[in-house]
């Protein structure tokens, strides 16, 4: 039986600077060779077990971070645009929850803004004693001020979503309305 060799380099860059050699027996061979495969056996099983178990720690953790960002997007779409994402890592997630909580005080910030415009037309319409009845494209009744709901002798209740003929039943006003719509 021939022996068997092992050889170690140490090297920096291209310069090798030790080399150790060695050599077995070839029937110390035949001893170690079943205990090597059984420790690298081992020692695989021990490290995919690891990485499996950092790898469900690690999901967990993210998923989790997930978790949280999911229900707050769910909460804005709900109209709930008061709740804050909290993440403390600093990586792309704590990115996304910072542009989404930005995104809320944003939204906040515009639908205040509209609100309360809307309130001022709405002060402003009530306080008119000529009718106003707005239409939308479809010339579809969307809003009427207390005067003209007086002078149609209708009800708010009666005219929200109904085609202004409808509402009015004047042929020669809804006509007046395709005109002015038509010449915008």
């Amino acid at each position: 039986l021939s022996p068997l060799f092992i050889a170690v380099f140490i090297a920096t860059g291209i310069y090798i600077i030790l080399s150790l050699r060695s050599s077995l027996p070839s029937d110390l061979e035949l001893r170690v060779f079943p205990t090597v495969i059984k420790s690298i056996l081992i020692g695989s099983i021990l490290g995919i077990i690891c990485v499996l178990i950092f790898g469900a720690w690690l999901g967990s953790k993210i998923s989790y971070r997930v978790a949280i960002m999911t229900q707050a997007a769910a909460s804005y779409s709900k109209g709930d645009l008061t709740g804050k994402i909290y993440l403390d890592a600093q990586d792309e997630l704590k990115i996304l929850a910072d542009a989404m909580n930005e995104m809320a005080k944003s939204l906040r910030m515009r639908i205040a803004e509209i609100e309360g415009e809307r309130t001022k037309l709405s002060a402003i319409l009530e306080s008119m004693a000529e009718g106003v009845v707005a239409v939308n494209d479809d010339r579809e009744v969307v809003s009427v001020n207390p005067a003209a709901e007086k002078i149609l002798g209708i009800s708010h209740k009666d005219f929200f979503g109904k085609n202004l003929l409808e509402v009015v039943r004047n042929p020669i006003m809804d006509e007046m309305m395709r005109e002015a719509m038509s010449s915008r």
